[in-house]
């Protein structure tokens, strides 16, 4: 216990040490969230509503890996409710519970024949769908937009070619999984003879073996998180781009930073990029020009938190027989 609040206490201090230097190097000012929501109420509001929207389909895609396991039919609300509520405990509890493991909690309250191995496989294979659908829209933008976006300077193409080698990437391990899904199984048999691995290949296998349920649904999936994604670049576009300062932010500019600039805030540091987001895309904006990013993340990162502290209200309206027990979560997990 000592050690997990000795980690998360090193986590916020690195995260609270890159807001200072941001503020006292005079690039990210507090007083800019201030006006642009005392001039700007309706873009936030609205901004706020979307990301609810979008959640919802990251909850059709939840309902969809679960539904993979268990021949019963899951209550699409309930689902929305319970990523809602994991989205809130994402805000708060940045460390060693999350709110994936909360969403596991209710899940398999929700139906206990979803087994809690599959239910951590299921959660692991949401996110990595998230992932691919992020990696796919930046990679597609930047092929769309080669030449013209390679003319601003070696850090922007940089960039686009880390979009193209990771799409490149997930096209390959798409055809493995397809094609020679196989392998890796036969793999297994044979280390399984030696000592070393007896008991950690048959853990492999029932992984993969998991994740070979999904192949049937894949394309529909995939369509999911694509969805998800462009909606969720489309917001953070939509509630920024009016307040760039120094070069315009168009669509196609941001589509190529989001891969990096996703990945950098989904890092278990503290909630949703603090810090780590500021800096980072103060120096992903930078390379189109845009001189004030740590200020425009921080507008995002604002109402993000917001949002997810919505959360909130089916947590509490969650019938008190099902309440979560934070602690039985830590020792379980």
């Amino acid at each position: 216990m000592l050690k997990k609040i000795l980690i998360n206490i090193l986590k916020l201090s690195v995260a609270v040490g890159l807001i200072f230097w941001l503020v006292q190097s005079g690039k990210l000012q507090l007083s800019f969230v201030e006006e642009v929501i005392r001039n700007n109420p309706w873009r936030i509001v609205s901004a706020l509503l979307f990301i609810l929207v979008d959640q919802v389909f990251v909850a059709i895609r939840l309902r969809i890996i679960m539904m993979t396991k268990i021949k019963e039919t899951l209550s699409l609300l309930k689902v929305i409710l319970i990523n809602w509520i994991g989205i809130f405990f994402n805000a708060v509890l940045p460390g060693a519970v999350t709110g994936d493991l909360v969403k596991i909690f209710y899940l398999h309250d929700l139906n206990t024949n979803l087994p809690k191995k599959f239910l951590f496989l299921g959660v692991f294979m949401d996110r990595l769908l998230g992932l691919i659908g992020l990696v796919s829209i930046g990679g597609l933008f930047s092929i769309f937009n080669y030449s013209a976006l390679t003319q601003f300077s070696p850090e922007v193409t940089h960039l686009v070619h880390t979009n193209l080698l990771m799409i490149l990437g997930f096209i390959l391990a798409a055809i493995f999984f397809f094609f020679f899904s196989q392998v890796p199984l036969n793999i297994s048999k044979k280390l399984q003879a030696l000592p070393i691995f007896n008991k950690v290949m048959p853990l492999f296998d029932h992984i993969w073996n998991t994740f070979i349920l999904f192949k049937p649904k894949i394309g529909i999936l995939f369509f999911y998180s694509l969805v998800v994604q462009f909606f969720a670049l489309v917001i953070f576009w939509y509630l920024v781009s009016p307040f760039a300062q120094g070069e315009a932010l168009t669509f196609a500019k941001t589509a190529t930073i989001m891969p990096i600039g996703f990945i950098s805030i989904a890092l278990p540091i503290a909630p949703a990029g603090l810090g780590v987001g500021h800096a980072v895309f103060e120096s992903l904006l930078g390379f189109y020009g845009v001189t004030n990013g740590a200020n425009l993340f921080n507008l995002y990162f604002l109402v993000v938190m917001l949002t997810n502290l919505t959360g909130a209200i089916p947590y509490i309206m969650y019938s008190s027989n099902k309440k979560l027990d934070l602690e039985r979560i830590q020792q379980d997990n």
